[in-house]
């Protein structure tokens, strides 16, 4: 299969003789996204803030609705997203952590609202602004909440990212129904 690849204008300057190299060209988008930064930060904030809001008001003490995960899911793989294009690595894998939990419970249709809890407190101690932890202490901190998925059997689950069954209309708790075999 022969894929076609579209000229822009940097490939263009770097075909050209006397026209701008690769390792000037990364410098200079690296400078302009780092002008981005203040901007991804009260992003980040905000969307930090709106998940907030989602996460510690569960439809119920023990759950949180499909529509709640879906804002959990949605709200975090914003933060993903901006934490990793502007290198907060600790902040990207805490809130990869935590949407690998939320898409686990919703998967299989079962509840841990203290998990969700545990890990946005986490990504508001790893946050733009906050005061920098040592980093043997982040570290720390990760392989803890790594602990929540391997408690849950949710270790690498973001790897296999598929469709989410969707419930009927009525918005039931994300949980086990009657029945389920325990946690």
């Amino acid at each position: 299969m022969l894929t076609h690849f579209p000229k822009t204008r940097l490939s263009e300057l770097v075909g050209r003789l006397g026209g701008i190299n690769r390792s000037d060209a990364v410098e200079e988008a690296k400078k302009q996204l780092e002008t981005m930064r203040a901007k991804s930060d009260e992003v980040i904030l905000a969307s930090m803030a709106a998940l907030e809001k989602v996460v510690y008001k569960p439809q119920s003490a023990s759950a949180y609705s499909r529509a709640q995960m879906n804002e959990i899911l949605a709200l975090g793989d914003q933060i993903v997203t901006l934490a990793g294009t502007f290198s907060y690595e600790a902040l990207d894998r805490a809130t990869r952590s935590m949407c690998d939990v939320a898409d686990g419970l919703a998967r299989n249709k079962r509840d841990d609202v203290a998990s969700i809890h545990v890990h946005m407190r986490a990504m508001r101690m790893l946050a733009p602004g906050a005061t920098a932890l040592p980093q043997e202490h982040v570290e720390m901190m990760l392989a803890e909440l790594s602990k929540i998925l391997t408690h849950h059997g949710f270790t690498g689950l973001s790897e296999g990212a598929g469709e989410i069954e969707e419930p009927d209309a009525d918005s039931k708790p994300a949980g086990p129904t009657s029945g389920s075999a325990p946690r």
